[in-house]
C-alpha cells in the first residue's frame, strides 16, 4: 500500500483547501442580471380627458406621475410578480381591466403594464328648434335655458347652445299671444347625456298661430237716378280712398277686433238698410281673414226737364218765339207747334 509521507500529507491538504476556496469564489461571481423592469403605459380615449394626468405605484410604494397618454419605465425590480396600481383618475374616467394588476418581472427583461382609460364627456349641447304654422307667424321667439336668456330664436332654425353639464336642464320659450303650443310642455326638461364624444340633446317646440290682423272689404251699391260715381268713406275715423260705386275695395292690416266703417252719403241718396256708421269685426284665423260689408243706396234725381210747346192760330203766324226759364233765355226760338225740352 502507498503511504504518504508527512510532507506529502501537508501538501495534499493545502491543495484541497485551494480547490475549495476556488469553488467558493466561483459561486459568488456574477453570472448575469438579477433584476428587470416594468414599462407602465397609459392610453386614454373619449371626451374631457383628465387634465392633470394620473399616478401609478408599484407594490403599494410611492406614487409617481404619468400622463394620460404616456409611458414610464421603472428599473431594478426583483425578478418576481409585482402589483401595479393606476390612480388619480377623474370621476368621468375609468380603467378597462384589472386595477391594480399583476406583472411578472424576469431578470434582464422589461415587462409591460398598459392601462386603457376611457373618459366620458362632462358637458354637452342643447339644440332648440321652434316651428310655427298658421298666420301671423313671428319671425323669432325668446328662449331661456335654466332661467338664463338665450336670445331670440329664428323660427324654423335650430340653435345650439354648448357647455351644459351632464344632467337635466329646463328649456322655455316665450310664446306669442297669437300662438299656442301644439304639443308638449313649456317649460320642458331635457337631459344632457355623457358619452365618449360630446353629446347634443335636441328639443322642438311646435306653435300653432292665428292671424293678428285682417282685411276690411267695402262695397257701395246704388240704385235710382243721378247715381254718384264714387263716395268717400272712413275706417275708424280715418279717410280711405274714394269707393267706386258697384266695386268692392279691400283695405288691409286692421287689428283683430271691431272697427267703425262709415260712408259719406250723397244728398240725393239714402241708405236702403243697415247702419252708417257700422261696426265690423275682423276675425282671426289660420289664414288672414277678410270681413266684408255692403252699403246699399237709393238715389233720386237732382234735376228735371221742362218741355215747352207754343201753338198759334190766326194770320201772320211767327215761325218761332223766344222763351225764358227763370229769367234766362232758352236759346234759339221755339218753333210753333213743336215741343222743345
Amino acid at each position: 500500500m502507498y503511504r504518504n509521507k508527512p510532507g506529502h500529507l501537508a501538501t495534499s491538504f493545502a491543495l484541497a483547501a485551494l480547490v475549495l476556496l476556488t469553488v467558493a469564489c466561483a459561486g459568488d461571481s456574477p453570472t448575469g442580471p438579477k433584476t428587470g423592469s416594468v414599462r407602465i403605459a397609459t392610453t386614454t380615449t373619449g371626451a374631457d380627458l383628465d387634465a392633470d394626468g394620473y399616478q401609478f405605484a408599484i407594490d403599494g410604494g410611492t406614487a409617481q406621475a404619468i400622463g394620460v397618454n404616456a409611458a414610464v419605465t421603472v428599473s431594478d425590480l426583483t425578478a418576481a410578480s409585482h402589483s401595479v396600481t393606476l390612480s388619480g383618475l377623474a370621476a368621468n374616467c375609468s380603467v378597462s381591466g384589472a386595477n391594480p394588476r399583476s406583472v411578472t418581472v424576469a431578470a434582464g427583461v422589461t415587462a409591460d403594464a398598459t392601462f386603457s382609460v376611457a373618459c366620458l364627456s362632462l358637458t354637452g349641447s342643447i339644440a332648440v328648434t321652434v316651428n310655427a304654422t298658421g298666420a301671423g307667424l313671428p319671425a323669432t321667439v325668446n328662449a331661456t335655458i335654466d332661467g338664463t336668456a338665450k336670445g331670440p330664436l329664428t323660427i324654423g332654425s335650430a340653435a345650439t347652445f354648448t357647455g351644459y353639464a351632464v344632467g337635466n336642464h329646463d328649456v322655455q320659450i316665450t310664446i306669442p299671444a297669437n300662438c299656442t303650443l301644439a304639443s308638449g310642455t313649456n317649460p320642458r326638461t331635457v337631459a344632457v347625456a355623457s358619452g365618449t364624444t360630446v353629446q347634443t340633446v335636441s328639443t322642438t317646440f311646435d306653435l300653432a298661430c292665428v292671424s293678428t290682423s285682417g282685411n276690411i272689404a267695402i262695397t257701395v251699391n246704388a240704385t235710382g237716378a243721378n247715381l254718384p260715381a264714387t263716395v268717400n268713406a272712413t275706417i275708424d275715423g280715418t279717410a280711405i280712398n274714394a269707393l267706386t260705386i258697384g266695386s268692392a275695395a279691400t283695405f288691409t292690416g286692421y287689428a283683430i277686433g271691431n272697427h267703425a266703417v262709415e260712408i259719406i252719403i250723397p244728398a240725393n241718396c239714402t241708405l236702403a238698410s243697415g247702419l252708417n256708421p257700422r261696426t265690423v269685426a275682423v276675425p282671426s284665423g289660420t289664414t288672414i281673414q277678410t270681413v266684408a260689408t255692403t252699403f246699399a243706396l237709393t238715389c233720386v234725381s237732382t234735376v228735371g226737364n221742362i218741355a215747352i210747346t207754343v201753338n198759334a192760330t190766326g194770320a201772320n203766324l211767327p215761325a218761332t218765339v223766344d222763351a225764358k226759364i227763370d229769367g234766362a233765355g232758352t236759346g234759339p226760338g221755339l218753333t210753333l207747334g213743336s215741343a222743345a225740352t
